[in-house]
């Protein structure tokens, strides 16, 4: 069986993210766990012929890597949920002008983090916290924040189009958004924001 039997939480610094853990996972321990086929596949093809990872690195960049990865983002995203990796906690983690696009980071926690400048293009935050997040001048185009917690993000200055979804995510009084994103204007925000800005959020 693995050797991780808990989810390892870590609170990440600029000099932590390359702060490694040492990971060993097989085949056997990925089927008793449930894997799907196409998991099974992505597997065998990082593990090689031994079928096996064996004190192989693991870090929270390594995390990023493969989380924003075409072909690793949903296996990892089931591996760390399902307890065969570690994830990580970005809370208060400094990741000014970190490329995270195209990325997986469902109910991943940011709470206070500094994520100025980032690239979220197409990134997947549902259900993520992201309470009191720096996210000025990020780029949240086509990203996704269904369910997201919001409250005290900084969104001023963000890059945000038609496509960015805030469908149920939590905003209060502290939520900070762009000067020209009107709740009420449907040619600069998803309909489902100002739907489910409750007396609570606003």
């Amino acid at each position: 069986m693995t050797q991780l039997n808990e989810r390892e939480k870590t609170m990440v610094t600029k000099k932590h993210l390359n702060k490694t853990c040492l990971v060993s996972l097989s085949l056997a321990d990925l089927r008793a766990a449930g894997a799907c086929s196409s998991g099974v596949e992505f597997f065998k093809s990082i593990a090689g012929e031994s079928k096996k990872l064996v004190n192989t690195p693991w870090s929270p960049l390594i995390e990023i890597a493969y989380r924003t990865n075409r072909e690793a983002k949903n296996f990892i995203g089931w591996a760390i949920v399902s307890r065969l990796f570690p994830g990580h906690s970005f809370d208060g983690a400094d990741l000014r002008n970190v490329n995270l696009s195209n990325g997986n980071f469902v109910e991943v926690d940011f709470e206070d983090a500094n994520m100025r400048n980032c690239d979220l293009f197409n990134s997947s935050f549902e259900r993520a916290c992201l309470r009191g997040a720096n996210l000025k001048h990020a780029n949240l185009e086509h990203a996704n924040f269904s369910g997201a917690d919001l409250q005290g993000a900084d969104l001023s200055k963000a890059k945000i189009d038609c496509y960015t979804s805030f469908s149920r995510a939590k905003i209060n009084n502290y939520t900070k958004f762009p000067k020209k994103f009107n709740l009420d204007d449907k040619q600069l925000i998803p309909m489902h924001l100002a739907s489910y800005a409750t007396n609570e959020t606003r």
